[in-house]
C-alpha cells in the first residue's frame, strides 16, 4: 500500500515457476459511508475498500511495507549458529537505528556466506509503522503471513529479469516513483540498499541531481569499507522517464547509464508474493502480533485437549449406558426365560421330594430295628447304652458310658468301619470319677440326613 493505493498480485507457484493468476489496483477511498451512520470513519471506510477489493484472496498473504519505512544494513558476521546469529543481529539493529530496539521489528536473511562469516542483511521497522498497514490488513480480514520491504520486492525482479550482474560493482538505481531505490551490488550480493525520497512533480533534471548526490555518497562510503573499484551504473524506469533521467545523470555526473525500462517486469507485489513463496527472507512481523498467535494456538490446542477429553467422557458415558441398557436387557430377557422354566421346575422338585420321601420310608435297609442291630454288633464289651434316639432319615444319637475311655474309641472305630452310616461323630467325653466310669454320645448320620444337609 502506498498512501491511498492498493496494489495486489496473486501468484501458484508450480515447481520453480510463477504463475500470476489475478492481479489489481484500488483506490482507498476514506469517505465514509453515509449509511454506516457515526461509526462509518474514516479508518472504516479504508478497511471496507480493502475488505471489497482483497476479501476473497487464497494462500498466504506478503505485505510489503514502502522502502522509507524499513531500515535496511548489510553486515558482515561471523558464523554461528542461528540462536546467536539473531542476538547478534538484533545488536546490530541497536546500533544503526535510532529507535529503541524494543519498539521495532528486526528481521534478517543471509546473503552469502563462507566458511567462517555470513553477509547478512538486517531489516528493521517501528511496530507503529507496521500497525499502521499490516493493522488495517488484519482488521479486513487478511492476515499477513509475512511482511517484508518494497525495495526487496524490486531485488527479486530484478534477480529474476536478469538485471543483477554476476561479476563487478555495480549501482542499481530504480525510479519507480516518488521512492528512488538504490542499490549497489557486488559481484551480484547486495552491498547496500538505500531509499531516497523525492519531492513530487520536481524536474528530471533536480531528481538526476539528487540521485547523484545520494549515490556518490554511498558508493564513496563503500570504497571506504571495501575497497576502490570502477562501479557501472543501472537505471531502471519507466519508458516515459527513461530518457530523461539517463541524459540528466549522463550529464551531471558524467555516468555511462545502461538504462532499462521497468515497464516489462512484474508488479512490485509480485516480486513480494516470489520471496514469500521462496522462504527464508525477513519477515517483520511485529513480537505482540507473534505472541497473540501463541496465545491463540496454546488457546486452540487447550481447547481442543478440553474438547477431547470431553469426547472421551462422552464416549464412556455412552459405553457405560449402553453397558447398562445391555446388562438390564439381558437380564429382563432371563428373568422372563426364567418366568416360563418356574412352574416346570417346581413340578420336578416336587415331584423329587416325593420320589425321595417314598424311597426313605419304604427302604427298610436303615431302619431303627436294623440300625440297632448293627450298632448292638458293634457295641464292646464294657459299653452300656443309656439312650438310642432314632430320627428316620436324619441321624442316630447315642448316649452310653463305658468303664474305660479306649473302648469308646474302638466302639467308634467300629462304627465308622461298618459302612452302613456315611458319618460317625463323637461328640463329649466326659469321666465320672465317682462312679468310676466315662460317659459320651455318638451322632451317627443316615444317608437321608447327608442329603438334607
Amino acid at each position: 500500500m502506498d498512501g491511498d493505493r492498493l496494489e495486489w498480485a496473486t501468484l501458484v507457484q508450480s515447481g520453480e515457476r510463477f504463475r500470476r493468476v489475478d492481479q489489481g489496483v484500488e483506490i482507498l477511498s476514506s469517505e465514509p459511508d453515509p449509511a454506516a451512520g457515526e461509526a462509518g470513519d474514516a479508518r472504516t471506510a479504508v478497511i471496507e475498500c480493502i475488505r471489497a477489493a482483497c476479501g476473497d484472496a487464497k494462500g498466504d498473504i506478503a505485505l510489503g511495507l514502502p522502502s522509507t519505512s524499513v531500515l535496511l544494513r548489510v553486515v558482515e558476521l561471523p558464523l554461528v549458529d542461528d540462536a546467536e546469529l539473531v542476538e547478534m543481529v538484533e545488536l546490530q539493529a541497536d546500533k544503526f537505528s535510532p529507535f529503541p530496539v524494543e519498539t521495532m521489528a528486526v528481521s534478517h536473511e543471509i546473503l552469502a556466506r563462507d566458511d567462517s562469516s555470513c553477509r547478512a542483511l538486517v531489516a528493521a521497522a517501528r511496530d507503529d509503522a507496521v500497525d499502521a498497514q499490516g493493522g488495517l490488513l488484519v482488521e479486513a480480514g487478511l492476515r499477513p503471513a509475512g511482511i517484508d520491504s518494497c525495495a526487496l520486492g524490486w531485488w527479486r525482479l530484478l534477480q529474476d529479469a536478469g538485471g543483477v550482474p554476476a561479476e563487478g560493482r555495480v549501482a542499481l538505481v530504480l525510479v519507480p516513483g516518488s521512492v528512488v531505490e538504490l542499490m549497489v551490488v557486488q559481484d551480484g550480493v547486495p552491498l547496500v540498499f538505500r531509499s531516497l525520497e523525492l519531492d513530487s512533480g520536481m524536474a528530471p533534471d533536480a531528481a538526476a541531481a539528487e540521485i547523484e548526490q545520494e549515490l556518490s555518497h554511498t558508493l564513496m562510503s563503500i570504497e571506504l569499507e571495501h575497497g576502490s573499484q570502477p562501479a557501472a551504473l543501472g537505471l531502471w524506469a519507466y519508458e516515459d522517464q527513461l530518457s530523461v533521467l539517463a541524459q540528466a545523470l549522463n550529464r551531471g555526473g558524467g555516468w555511462d547509464v545502461d538504462a532499462h525500462p521497468l515497464d516489462p517486469l512484474p508488479p512490485l507485489c509480485e516480486g513480494i508474493a516470489r520471496r514469500l513463496l521462496a522462504g527464508g527472507g525477513i519477515d517483520l512481523t511485529p513480537h505482540s502480533w507473534l505472541d497473540a498467535d501463541a496465545a491463540r494456538h496454546r488457546r486452540r490446542s487447550l481447547l481442543g485437549g478440553l474438547a477431547a477429553v470431553l469426547g472421551l467422557w462422552l464416549l464412556c458415558v455412552m459405553a457405560l449406558v449402553g453397558l447398562f441398557g445391555w446388562r438390564r436387557t439381558t437380564i429382563s430377557r432371563l428373568q422372563a426365560r426364567r418366568q416360563t422354566w418356574d412352574q416346570p421346575a417346581m413340578a420336578v422338585r416336587e415331584l423329587r421330594s416325593r420320589v425321595l420321601m417314598i424311597d426313605r420310608y419304604t427302604d427298610m435297609s436303615h431302619s431303627s430295628l436294623e440300625c440297632l442291630r448293627e450298632v448292638s454288633s458293634i457295641q464292646p464289651e464294657g459299653i452300656d447304652l443309656v439312650s438310642f434316639t432314632y430320627t428316620k432319615g436324619d441321624a442316630i444319637r447315642i448316649v452310653g458310658r463305658a468303664s474305660m475311655q479306649a473302648r469308646i474309641y474302638a466302639f467308634k472305630e467300629g462304627l465308622d468301619a461298618s459302612g452302613l452310616f456315611p458319618h460317625v461323630e463323637l461328640g463329649s467325653l466326659i469321666q465320672d470319677r465317682r462312679q468310676k466310669h466315662w460317659n459320651f454320645d455318638l451322632v451317627l448320620k443316615l444317608p437321608g440326613g447327608e442329603e438334607a444337609s
